[in-house]
């Protein structure tokens, strides 16, 4: 997807001065139709059961990775005349979970990335994605640009997504990768710690971001 962000991902769910732009990376999203139709104007309410986010994370010198995922818990989606406008969303950190462990490491893995190591929830409870603005590219491709939130930090991110509208559904999808310390996220970085040998842990997280909403 993309500039690299110096999005939940989380979440961010997660996803550090403001006034720079951060790089934000992402693949190409997949997702290929036809331009929504232009006469197609309104906002449309996410489905928190319907979305989901997933995020990746990982570390440098072993071949460890982790998978989960977690819940959106509002948010809304804006076309004006067929094109995506803006949006947000907010995501519930407590909800953070895995994927890829066994029973007892799984839960032991969640805790670590809830505790304030990692996101802190119970301090910083939810994480949040702002659209500011939405420039469409060819097909029901976007790129679009934002204000990330996690663990109370705000930082600016760039990238792309599909908009599609199934029926009076409207779904898109993104991934962005974030350098977490931005966030305030630096349990086991490289760039903060030393000594960490093959424990240090990949300043980048990965969000998939899958949204689907329903016109007010």
């Amino acid at each position: 997807m993309l500039k690299r962000v110096a999005l939940l991902g989380f979440m961010a769910i997660t996803l550090v001065g403001c006034a720079a732009k951060t790089p934000v990376s992402s693949e190409k999203p997949i997702t290929k139709a036809e331009p929504i139709s232009a006469t197609v104007s309104g906002a449309f309410q996410v489905d928190p059961v319907a979305s989901v986010v997933r995020w990746s994370g990982k570390k440098i010198l072993v071949p460890t990775k982790h998978t989960g995922t977690i819940s959106v818990t509002e948010g809304e989606l804006v076309l004006e005349k067929g094109a995506l406008k803006s949006g947000s969303f907010t995501l519930d950190m407590a909800t953070i979970a895995d994927e890829d462990q066994k029973p007892g490491m799984k839960e032991k893995l969640e805790g670590h990335l809830k505790s304030a190591d990692f996101f802190d929830v119970v301090k910083f409870p939810t994480a949040a994605l702002v659209i500011e603005s939405a420039k469409a590219l060819e097909g029901n491709e976007y790129q679009l640009s934002g204000k990330l939130t996690i663990k109370g930090v705000t930082q600016p991110v760039e990238f792309k997504a599909t908009a599609t509208l199934e029926g009076r559904i409207l779904k898109t999808h993104a991934t962005i990768e974030i350098d977490r310390t931005l966030w305030n996220v630096k349990y086991g970085s490289g760039k903060f710690f030393e000594g960490l040998g093959d424990k240090v842990i990949d300043d980048k997280i990965g969000f998939d971001i899958s949204l689907v909403a329903n016109p007010k």
